[in-house]
């Protein structure tokens, strides 16, 4: 094995980020979904330093099981990085029971990644063989793009979540640990960027040919962002460790008062101005009708309300349905055409709402009604 003060200190920091992320998941006192978020995120910034170790430590060239390994959990680092600072500012262990979807596009590659391992494992003498016959080079090229876009897009939605945990009511405490969130977000965004110029440098130029950068950093650009990423998995996963000893995910302080004026306002806006009869009605528009952010509405129903956004816009739109029948509007409408006068967009959204709220069928209750109109007469 080659060590050089690169080498080490890449080491260092990987092994660093390995003992905490274990030391995490295998602790019973950080069992909580956030802690858990925050050990993969160290994981997968580590893990993603080891093939750049093995070949620059030439640990690759004494055995050819190690080439193509696939240990780069870059795809996966922005997508964590955005559950765990959407679990710290919804504090919703339930809405992350679908959270796999983050993960589809960097699964493919890994798992892509890992056929073509298993592959050259078997038959290492037939490396280049499989690496041409399964396109490994254009899914390479393919996955530099993915990475891309992947790091644009959750770039984006992180700084809005981090923008939204400026507006919420936080803890003095809690408002230090989002300046930290926001050092790791953009440290990690820096890495990205230079990585990503890196790869572009190495694409256009030649990987064994060296850029014009190279020659006059002295040193090769890729090395240097390795060091960088080298020393930052250290840095997060050190402190990182520390600070998250100090952080809890349901401490957020919540102003009752206001929380009681916002509630109002939202049943006032909804009820009075009947905003449940528009069939395009979304969480953002009601946040625009309310001036109250999306974040706080859906923290307010979820937690104040006990209901989700969908069911507590459809149930507005039953009781409207309800209150039309009996005024015998459906001899004037048919009862699809009532349901979309009553914020409807769809028939098996209509039906699927009306069971759910009525226990019983549209038609069902249209039986009753009439039934008990005769008893009436």
């Amino acid at each position: 094995m080659k060590f050089t003060i690169l080498n080490v200190l890449i080491l260092f920091g990987i092994t660093q980020s390995f003992i905490t992320g274990c030391l995490i998941l295998l602790s019973s006192k950080r069992k909580s979904l956030g802690n858990r978020l925050f050990a993969l995120i160290i994981l997968s910034v580590g893990l993603s330093l080891v093939p750049f170790f093995m070949g620059n430590s030439e640990l690759v060239f004494r055995s050819p099981y190690l080439s193509l390994l696939p240990l780069d959990f870059s795809l996966f680092i922005f997508p964590l990085v955005y559950l765990f600072l959407y679990k710290f500012l919804k504090n919703s262990e339930a809405r992350y029971k679908n959270c796999t979807g983050h993960f589809i596009v960097p699964s493919i590659f890994w798992v892509y990644g890992l056929f073509i391992w298993v592959l050259v494992s078997i038959s290492p003498e037939n490396k280049l063989g499989i690496i041409e016959d399964y396109f490994y080079l254009k899914i390479s090229s393919i996955q530099i793009f993915a990475y891309l876009l992947i790091c644009l897009f959750y770039t984006i939605h992180i700084f809005q979540l981090i923008k939204e945990l400026d507006t919420i009511g936080l803890k003095a405490t809690q408002k230090t640990h989002v300046k930290w969130f926001k050092l790791i977000v953009i440290s990690l965004i820096l890495g990205f960027a230079l990585d990503f110029s890196s790869v572009l440098l190495g694409k256009y130029f030649g990987y064994w040919k060296g850029s014009p950068l190279d020659e006059w950093l002295g040193i090769p650009f890729s090395i240097l962002v390795k060091l960088y990423y080298g020393i930052l998995t250290y840095a997060i996963a050190f402190f990182g460790y520390n600070k998250l000893s100090q952080i809890s995910f349901s401490d957020r302080r919540r102003n009752d008062q206001n929380f009681q004026k916002y509630r109002s306002r939202i049943l006032e806006a909804v009820e009075e101005q009947r905003l449940y009869l528009d069939q395009d009605l979304t969480l953002s528009k009601l946040a625009v009708k309310t001036g109250i952010n999306s974040t706080t509405i859906s923290e307010i129903l979820n937690t104040e309300l006990k209901i989700s956004y969908s069911d507590f816009i459809n149930r507005y739109r039953v009781d409207e349905v309800k209150r039309r029948i009996s005024i015998n509007d459906i001899e004037n409408f048919t009862l699809m055409a009532l349901a979309e006068e009553s914020g409807f967009k769809s028939k098996t959204t209509f039906y699927r709402a009306f069971q759910k709220f009525t226990n019983s069928s549209p038609k069902d209750f249209m039986k009753k009604k009439d039934l008990l109109n005769r008893k009436d007469c």
